[in-house]
This record gives structure tokens, C-alpha cells and sequence, in this order.
């Protein structure tokens, strides 16, 4: 069995095809990055789209923060 054949918890993320942790590992986005994308992802599925949507910019932000240190070596 496969981790794609379970959900741990609830199913807002079996209900998206592709599965957001699918895209996330195809595209190899860091976890800040990949974090972003699995609130976007959901924010509608939820019922709580800002919430989903202020988690999404928190992360983008720190992805922000560590390129821009990236830049600065």
C-alpha cells in the first residue's frame, strides 16, 4: 500500500488531483515552499480560506527571508 491510499485525519487533500504533496515532490519545492502550496491548495476546502490563505503567506514570507539571505553571501 501506497501513502497516496490513506489519509491520516481528515480528506480535504484525497479530494485534490493531483495531491498537493504529489506536486510539491514533482516540482522539488523545499518545505517552506511546499508548505505554501498545500494551504493554497486547501484554503477552499476547509471552511476557513483566510486562515489557509494567511498560513500560505507566513510561509512565503520565510521563503522570501531565506532567499534574500541566499542573495546577501
Amino acid at each position: 500500500m501506497s501513502a497516496n491510499d490513506m489519509q491520516v485525519g481528515g480528506r480535504h487533500y484525497k479530494n485534490l488531483q493531483p495531491e498537493p504533496w504529489d506536486v510539491i515532490a514533482a516540482w522539488g519545492c523545499d518545505y517552506f515552499v511546499g508548505s505554501a502550496i498545500k494551504y493554497l491548495a486547501r484554503c477552499r476546502l476547509k471552511g476557513a480560506p483566510i486562515t489557509d490563505l494567511r498560513k500560505a503567506q507566513h510561509f512565503i514570507e520565510k521563503a522570501i527571508e531565506l532567499e534574500m539571505e541566499k542573495e546577501q553571501l
